[in-house]
């Protein structure tokens, strides 16, 4: 083998070699040093998860508040989507309501009629018996007769044209007057809860 080099030995000496076998690196003039790197190394270590866990805390937090405005952004529209369809529920009970009046007026302009058509046939009726009786053959007011029967089966029809109609209405108004009930119950609900 070679003997050593002067810039080998000089790069070792004595002291830096443990003097038994022995002897550990702990007790080596190396110990303070190595303790502190660690002690550095876990400081560091320890600033690297604290920055962590508040980039993570603050993260969450902004997401939570991004939430938060979103769900109320969506609750206000709809609440303005409520409000709307509520509007043109009311405005359509509104035309059925007023569409149901005028259909009972018509309906009570009818009856009228057939009351007073009635009393007229009901007369006719008389002074043809009357007449029947005195052996008087009263063609003229058997040609009344027939006609105001012609107006009375007319004016049945219409009233039973007229009450469908009603009917109709009240089937269409039952189901919308109990939406907006149900509504307005989950709005007055919802306010509460809020």
């Amino acid at each position: 083998m070679h003997p050593p080099t002067d810039h080998l030995s000089a790069a070792s000496s004595a002291d830096d070699m443990p003097t038994n076998m022995s002897q550990t690196i702990f007790t080596s003039d190396c110990a303070p040093m190595a303790a502190v790197c660690s002690l550095v190394a876990l400081a560091i270590g320890g600033l690297i998860v604290a920055v962590v866990i508040c980039k993570w805390r603050s993260d969450k937090a902004d997401l939570q508040r991004k939430i938060t405005s979103l769900q109320n952004e969506r609750d206000r529209d709809e609440e303005e989507n409520i409000a709307q369809v509520l509007s043109s529920l009311q405005g359509l009970i509104r035309d059925l309501e007023a569409q149901k009046h005028q259909v009972k007026g018509e309906l009570q302009r009818v009856e009228a009629e057939r009351e007073e058509n009635e009393r007229q046939l009901q007369s006719v009726e008389a002074e043809i018996t009357e007449r029947e009786k005195l052996f008087d053959k009263p063609e003229g007011l058997l040609r009344d007769k027939e006609k105001l029967l012609q107006a009375q089966w007319k004016l049945d029809e219409t009233k039973r044209n007229i009450e469908r109609r009603m009917l109709n209405i009240e089937k269409v108004l039952e189901p919308v007057e109990i939406q907006v009930s149900r509504m307005n119950k989950k709005r007055c609900d919802q306010f509460w809860l809020d």
